[in-house]
């Protein structure tokens, strides 16, 4: 706790629209921090996308692939009841309405793109999996700083060996993610702080299984690991607070291919416009893109 006081005391209350009424620190502001800080420090209005669709039709599909024994069911026919679901259910504020009003061409695009995402992030997942496995409704921990409006929101997808102790517990918290990138361990640090600290017990292992490439990580929570993520949680509460003080300017812009996609600070990042213009690298004829 005393690590966050630095960041906890800068927290204003009820500045920011994306945040409301306190700065919430998840796994996506940790890797966007540090992936773009000036990004990450925007109040970006959110807007569906085939891959954040691919992620949440997945977790709609889970509790099915989870039954029967625990053994993973073909992937199509969980998007296909899925999106069955989502077009007559109604949820206002959720995936449901959006692919309720979505077209033809667009709901298209969700299917094949979360098919391809459940398939490699199944191929990534020991089948069958532990019998002992927790799939939360919400999948979310929050915990508070004490009288102040930081909270650190955890995203465990699903637990295994949820046996707790005192201090330290035999819990496996699995993260499933898209890809496996420079920050992956950063978001793996901060998913073990903002868990030991919701639940007040240290789990063994968090898990990061990436469906795009097939690879699992697995990392064992001790005192130095935690540590990377109080870390992180600093840089990215800063980062944030930054944003709400309209100091943009002085944040680095690290411009990217997947970074900058979708930023509404493209037509004004004078970054971007010079990373755009830069010759394509190539090797064997195919361009490198990263």
């Amino acid at each position: 706790i005393e690590a966050l006081e630095p960041v906890a005391l800068q927290v204003p209350e009820g500045t920011s629209p994306r945040f409301g009424e306190a700065l919430y620190i998840t796994h996506f502001l940790v890797n966007q921090t540090f992936d773009c800080p000036a990004r990450a420090s925007i109040d970006e209005t959110f807007v569906w996308r085939p891959a954040i669709a691919a992620r949440t039709i997945t977790f709609a599909a889970l509790p099915t692939a989870l039954q029967a024994g625990q053994r993973l069911d073909p992937p199509e026919s969980l998007v296909r009841e899925a999106l069955r679901a989502a077009a007559n259910d109604p949820d206002p504020f959720g995936f449901n309405d959006e692919f309720q009003n979505a077209s033809r061409a667009v709901r298209a695009q969700y299917a094949v793109v979360a098919t391809a995402f459940m398939t490699r992030l199944f191929n990534a997942l020991p089948d069958p999996l532990p019998i002992d496995v927790m799939l939360g409704p919400s999948r979310q921990v929050e915990w508070t700083y004490p009288n102040r409006f930081l909270r650190l929101k955890s995203r465990p997808d699903f637990t295994t060996h949820a046996r707790f102790g005192k201090e330290a517990d035999d819990r496996c918290i699995w993260i499933l993610a898209g890809a496996r990138g420079e920050h992956t361990r950063r978001a793996a640090a901060f998913e073990a702080v903002a868990t030991t600290a919701a639940s007040g017990s240290k789990p063994a292992q968090i898990v990061v299984a990436s469906s795009s490439s097939g690879i699992v990580d697995r990392y064992d929570v001790d005192d130095d690991f935690l540590d990377e993520g109080i870390a992180a949680i600093v840089t990215a509460g800063e980062t944030a607070i930054a944003g709400w003080n309209q100091a943009i300017d002085t944040l680095d812009r690290r411009p990217g291919l997947f970074t900058c996609q979708g930023c509404e600070e493209q037509p004004t990042c004078a970054a971007y416009a010079e990373w755009k213009a830069t010759p394509v690298r190539t090797r064997g004829g195919l361009p490198l893109l990263l």
